[in-house]
Parts: C-alpha cells; sequence; structure tokens
C-alpha cells in the first residue's frame, strides 16, 4: 500500500492565529545573512510557483493562543515580510486599486480596538511576545512602523528592527524591474497565504511540545532546561501579578551568568558554569529530594534526560507556585557562591584562595569539583586541611582521570556525604574527617595512573607540554607551602610572573630533533639549573642538542637547581639531585625523584 502525501499547512492558517512567544524561547537571533538567505530563497520560490516547505512548527495551546515551542525564527522573518510587503504595496498602490486587498492582509497581522480607558486605539498583533518591552516592537512591525528600536537597546529589538530593513531592501530590491509593483506584491502575498507551507503540532501540555520539539530537532540546537525552567516560574508569576519582580530576578541571574570571569583572577575570560550544569548542581546540594522522588531514580542527581523530567514533577513545581520570585533569587545566590569559589579572590584566608586558585588553574573549564567545594564552603569555610585535599584530589584527577568520565561519579558521592550530613543541621567535625579520609583514599587509589601519565609524558604535544609546566610548577608551589622556597604560592601565578617562560624549552630547529631528543630536551625541566644562563654553561654530550639548547627559551624552578643551601632550603632541596650532563637515564631518574617529592606532598 502506498504512502499518501504528507498533509501541511499553508501560512494563511499560521498566520492568522494568535501566536505568544515565551520568555524561555531565545531572542530573534538569526544574522543578515540568514534572514536575507530566507527573504530571497522565498522570492526565488515565489517566481517558480512551487510550493515552498518552511520546515516543522510545534505549538502549544494555551488560554486561546498558541505558544510558539519550536519555529520562532521562521514566524518571525514571515510577520516582517508580510509587514513589509503590505507596507511598500501601500505605497506603490497610488490609485487604491489593491487597498482592500492589502487591508485583509494588515488586518491579519494586528487587531485593533478602541481603548476604553485612556482613549486612542490599542493594537495587538497577531505575533506577540510575553516581554512587554519586546512585544512594543512586534506591535511596530504589525501597524508598519520603523525605527522602532530609538527606545530601547533591547538586543533582541534591535535585531528585529535590523531585519525589518534587510526585508524593505530585498523587496525593493526585487522589485526594482517590476512594471506594476502593487499587483507583484498582491501576488508575493497571495503566495506566502496558499504556497508556503509546514507541518505543525499542536501540543496541550508544555511536556508534550518540548518532547515533540527535541526529537524534532535532535541535529539542531534545542532549548536547555534553564530557557523551560524561566517560561514556568514566569508563567507562575503571572498568575500573582508578580510579572516585574520576577523579571528583575531573572536579569540579575543572567547577567551574573553572562558575565566572563578570570579564573583565579588571572587569565583569559571563560563562562562562569553552564546553565544546565548549574540547574543539576543546585538541585543536586540544595534540593536532594526532588531527584530521589523522581520515579524509578531514587538519588539526588539530576542531569541529562532526568532534569527535562523533574522541571515537570510535583517537588519542583510546589517550588515555582510557592515563591517563584524568592525561588529564582536562590538560584542567583548559588551562582555567587560558585563565583566566590572559582574566581577566589574574596577568600580571607590565603592558604585556602591558594588552593582555590590551584584548582581553578588545574581543572580549567571542568566544574565537577564545585560539588565538594560548595557545601564544604559554607560549612568549613577556614578547613585548610580539607580544602588543601580537595585540591590534591582534582590536581591528581586532572592527570591521571583525564577523558575517563569516572570523576564526575566520585564528586558525587563525596558531595552527597556532606549533603546527607546537613538534613536539617549542618555537619559535624567527625563528618569533614570522614570526608577527608574518603578523598585521600581516591587520590591514592588513582596514584599509580597518575605515577604512569606523568612518566610517560612527551614534548611533541601540546597537551603533554601544559601537563608538564603545569608539575613543574606545582614542585615550587609544594616547596613555597612547605619550606618557603621559592616566590610562587599558587599555578596561576606563574604565568604572569614576568620574565618566566612556562613553556620550559621551545627549540627553534625542532626539525633537525630525533623524537628521543626533544623527549629529553621536553623534560628539561626536571633536570637542570635555575637560569638560562647556567644551562648554556653547561656541557651537553650531543652538539646537536646542545646547539637546539642554545636557541631555546626556560626557566627552571629554584627547587631543581644546585647551590649551598642551608637549613630548611638544604632539607627541602635534599629531594633533588644535581645533574651537570643530560643522558636517557638522568631523565628518567630526575622524573622519579619529581615523583617521589609530590607523592609525599599530594598523598599525605
Amino acid at each position: 500500500m502506498p504512502l499518501s502525501s504528507s498533509p501541511t499547512t499553508t501560512m494563511r492558517q499560521i498566520l492568522g492565529i494568535i501566536k505568544l512567544i515565551p520568555v524561555y524561547q531565545r531572542n530573534f537571533i538569526w544574522d543578515k545573512d540568514l534572514r536575507t538567505g530566507f527573504f530571497e530563497d522565498l522570492l526565488e520560490a515565489f517566481e517558480s510557483g512551487e510550493e515552498y516547505f518552511i520546515g516543522s512548527m510545534v505549538f502549544r495551546e494555551n488560554k486561546q493562543q498558541f505558544e510558539i515551542v519550536d519555529g520562532q525564527q521562521r514566524i518571525t522573518s514571515l510577520f516582517l515580510l508580510v509587514s513589509t510587503a503590505v507596507k511598500l504595496a501601500e505605497t506603490y498602490d497610488t490609485e487604491g486599486e489593491f487597498a482592500s486587498l492589502f487591508n485583509q492582509y494588515r488586518s491579519v497581522l494586528y487587531s485593533a480596538k478602541r481603548d476604553a480607558r485612556g482613549g486612542g486605539v490599542v493594537h495587538t498583533p497577531s505575533l506577540r511576545h510575553a516581554d512587554k518591552v519586546i512585544n512594543q516592537a512586534y506591535i511596530a512591525i504589525s501597524i508598519g512602523e520603523t525605527d522602532f528600536c530609538r527606545e530601547t537597546d533591547g538586543v533582541m529589538v534591535q535585531n528585529l528592527d535590523a531585519a525589518q530593513i534587510d526585508s524593505i531592501k530585498t523587496l525593493e530590491a526585487y522589485l526594482s524591474n517590476k512594471a506594476n509593483k502593487p499587483d507583484e506584491l498582491a501576488k508575493f502575498l497571495d503566495y506566502i497565504d496558499e504556497k508556503v507551507v509546514c507541518i505543525h503540532h499542536v501540543a496541550k501540555n508544555i511536556e508534550t511540545a518540548l518532547t515533540i520539539y527535541s526529537r524534532l530537532n535532535s541535529t539542531g540546537k534545542t532549548l536547555t532546561k534553564f530557557e523551560i525552567l524561566k517560561g514556568m516560574s514566569f508563567q507562575e508569576a503571572e498568575k500573582t501579578n508578580l510579572w516585574n519582580d520576577i523579571d528583575e530576578r531573572w536579569t540579575e541571574l543572567e547577567d551574573l551568568l553572562s558575565t566572563k570571569v578570570q579564573l583565579g583572577g588571572k587569565g583569559q575570560r571563560k563562562d562562569l558554569i553552564k546553565d544546565d550544569t548549574l540547574l543539576s548542581y543546585k538541585l543536586f546540594i540544595d534540593m536532594p529530594h526532588v531527584g530521589q522522588n523522581l520515579p524509578l531514580h531514587g538519588n539526588a542527581w539530576v542531569g541529562g534526560d532526568k532534569l527535562a523530567k523533574v522541571l515537570f514533577e510535583d517537588d519542583l513545581k510546589r517550588s515555582l507556585r510557592t515563591d517563584p520570585v524568592g525561588f529564582v533569587g536562590e538560584i542567583s545566590a548559588f551562582v555567587s557562591e560558585i563565583k566566590k569559589l572559582r574566581v577566589a579572590t574574596d577568600i580571607p584566608n590565603e592558604r585556602i584562595r591558594n588552593y582555590l586558585i590551584d584548582i581553578a588553574s588545574a581543572a580549567g573549564t571542568q566544574t565537577q569539583w564545585l560539588m565538594v567545594a560548595i557545601p564544604l564552603y559554607r560549612h568549613f569555610p577556614d578547613s585548610e586541611f580539607a580544602f588543601r585535599t580537595l585540591r590534591n584530589m582534582v590536581l591528581v584527577f586532572s592527570v591521571a582521570l583525564t577523558g575517563s568520565g569516572s570523576s564526575s561519579a566520585i564528586y558525587k558521592r563525596l558531595s552527597a556525604s556532606l549533603s546527607r550530613a546537613h538534613k536539617g543541621h549542618p555537619p559535624t567535625p567527625q563528618q569533614l574527617s570522614e570526608l577527608v579520609e574518603a578523598m585521600n583514599r581516591e587520590i591514592h587509589e588513582r596514584w599509580p595512573d597518575y605515577e604512569f601519565a606523568v612518566a610517560s609524558l612527551r614534548y611533541d604535544r601540546r597537551s603533554n607540554r601544559k601537563v608538564l609546566r603545569d608539575i613543574f610548577e606545582l614542585v615550587e608551589v609544594e616547596l613555597h607551602h612547605e619550606f618557603h622556597v621559592g616566590q610562587y604560592k599558587n599555578l596561576n601565578d606563574f604565568l604572569f610572573a614576568r620574565k618566566v617562560n612556562l613553556d620550559h624549552l621551545q627549540p627553534q630547529s625542532l626539525k633537525r630533533l630525533s623524537d628521543d631528543h626533544l623527549h629529553q630536551i621536553g623534560n628539561l625541566c626536571l633536570l637542570t639549573e635555575p637560569t638560562n644562563k647556567g644551562l648554556r654553561d653547561l656541557p651537553f654530550e650531543d652538539a646537536e642538542k646542545q646547539d637546539a639548547l642554545s636557541q631555546s627559551e626556560f626557566w627552571a624552578t629554584k627547587a631543581l637547581g644546585s647551590g649551598k643551601h642551608f637549613g630548611a632550603e638544604k632539607r627541602a632541596l635534599s629531594s633533588f639531585n644535581s645533574r651537570t650532563t643530560l643522558t636517557e637515564g638522568g631523565v628518567l631518574e630526575r622524573t622519579q625523584e619529581i615523583l617521589d617529592f609530590l607523592k609525599q606532598q599530594l598523598t599525605q
């Protein structure tokens, strides 16, 4: 039995219904190339007379209007184009030949009625936005006004204004060689009405709508759970006339999240945390019952698909119904905690601040360690030993468990031990000791993997160079902590120390060196003297390597240099033996010396 043709919906039906863009939807973000490309494709299809398929659209029916779940960019672009076509048609149709037709199309874009309170006329567009400021732009578009972004600097309003200008330019360019412009525009509007089609689905509830949307857009960029939560909170706030309050709280929260931060207070600016990750952490640490009560789930962690499910469960809905404004405020406070720990600029305890900076440097963009750090800092903000142990664990994990995926489960388990402890009351010192012991067990268990990874490092890949650099820096950091040898208190300080090159060694004649030679030169940080001059004066058994060394730039920590030292410095430096020649065996010996020292420091 042959398949029948797919049923499609014309734009006459889509344009004619009352449509709402909810606040959780992304802004109108199509750039100039996308929107002009869309306008030109449509005109090209119009000239050919072929049906134009605009894709799938998903709506949610809500109080006699249809919330757009999928299709906002296309519907807004069509709305702009139809409004522009009507505006130009009214300009060109000086005889009024098509006046009734163009009025009919204008009536599809908006309705008008007398304002019983203030007098005048109230315009209501058929395409609306839940944000009152943005909705003013849609009203302006529907009645054919231009330059409507002068009173606001909102990004979406500016994008709409720019898109309107593009639609005008595109249509005017198309009409430039047409003899009867009003007739051409009338035909174009009829084409949009009858031959621009889509496949649509109307869902009765938001859960179904979002599920369909997600499946239809499995290869595209779907809404985040955070954006869905935003829409749900606005819906609850609107019921109690708290729209302005919830709007203010979301603005504060989004400003916090959109600010680029410098991890450890220095270096490249990066995103603070991903939206959905933030929501998972918040529920896991502060609302573990939400995940635990999820049917067929039973644990506090809710990420991925489980995060989508809990959004529609009674536990979270109850929190939103009770106090939607306060709930969003709590998330903002949680983000502030994250920022404090990742940036580490407002930590009064200097040792803990340096440990947090080390974590930021070693972890990079990874945030899983926050699951332990947040409850730890809330209840034990001066526990230097606990934060040192957490730092050591992050350092070991960053080398031994890279790409394994197993560190996430460990952080969750450790975090849950504190979360379970403070149900109704803070965790006790005994429970803190148990946490530190558990972290130390993880370090000892992963140490063989750490040693193997370090001993296997080579200088011929960028990722290896970074790990070598981190290990090299860590030696001096640890010597500074324990013996006050060296001048750097945390890993990040090295990045901003003037006259210090942290790539250790960058031979300018790499092509002339074998991989084995590169290995040895790359590990010079584990072998040699504290200054370039001292190194260049050393005899090098291989003339080719000596030549490469003389052209290189690198710096070696005081911890690995020879010289006369006394007291604590002498005891500290006794861990390392001075080398005056560079051999393959020497590289291996010095590597082991470094590992022995770090094992003593990181597993104590």
